[in-house]
């Protein structure tokens, strides 16, 4: 072999396994955004809603949506970014529109996170279930309306979703919340979201009917 292109043949193998690894990672990437892409799609077809093709920006991922009306109330189901390098998390939300003036809440799991708030002086609304207090850690600005709100058929239903509910579930002003660490390209989590759907379907009908005593 000729000097010269013993010199060069290295060079040459080099570029191609940095431009094979490079294919394979826009490959995967492909797949990847496929799943969730179906996933979406799927979510619209069995809620009867829209889905809403993100537009392509090659320097840029960007998440489709799922937005209409679910029993006559505004859905809108989609993915966001926070933070970024070894600190970016993909969340999954959705937000459902009920009647919730005047009052805020917040539900999440009860946990390691939970336990040091409370420590450290962490305000939380006792509902006065047990197993319930004990499950779930709830916040809010308006007690009363939050326990009459909380009757025993919604407890019921949030402790036995609990596994599902890794996340925040939120009553905002005319509107419920949630949102959690979920990446839609995996069948897991979307066959839990779409419980999480269903959940806060029946969430929202409580809000509705609580606010006519409010």
């Amino acid at each position: 072999m000729d000097a010269p292109l013993s010199n060069i043949l290295p060079i040459i193998i080099s570029f191609l396994f940095i431009g094979g690894i490079i294919t394979l990672i826009v490959y995967l990437n492909n797949r990847q955004m496929e799943k969730l892409h179906n996933n979406f799609r799927r979510l619209a077809d069995e809620f009867r809603l829209n889905y809403i093709e993100p537009e392509k920006k090659w320097w840029k991922r960007d998440y489709p949506v799922v937005d209409g009306m679910l029993l006559d109330r505004h859905v809108r189901i989609g993915m966001r970014v926070v933070g970024s390098g070894k600190h970016r998390q993909e969340y999954t939300y959705i937000s459902m529109d009920c009647t919730s003036k005047g009052y805020t809440m917040s539900l999440t799991q009860e946990g390691f996170l939970g336990k040091v708030g409370k420590f450290f002086g962490g305000q939380d609304i006792q509902i006065g279930d047990q197993a319930f207090d004990a499950a779930f850690i709830i916040k809010g600005n308006n007690e009363r309306i939050i326990k009459n709100l909380l009757d025993a058929s919604t407890k019921r239903m949030l402790v036995e979703n609990r596994s599902n509910l890794i996340g925040k579930l939120e009553v905002r002003h005319n509107k419920v919340y949630y949102e959690a660490v979920y990446q839609m390209y995996y069948e897991k989590n979307y066959r839990v979201i779409r419980q999480i759907i269903k959940v806060m379907e029946t969430f929202a009908k409580r809000t509705d009917e609580v606010q006519h005593y409010i």
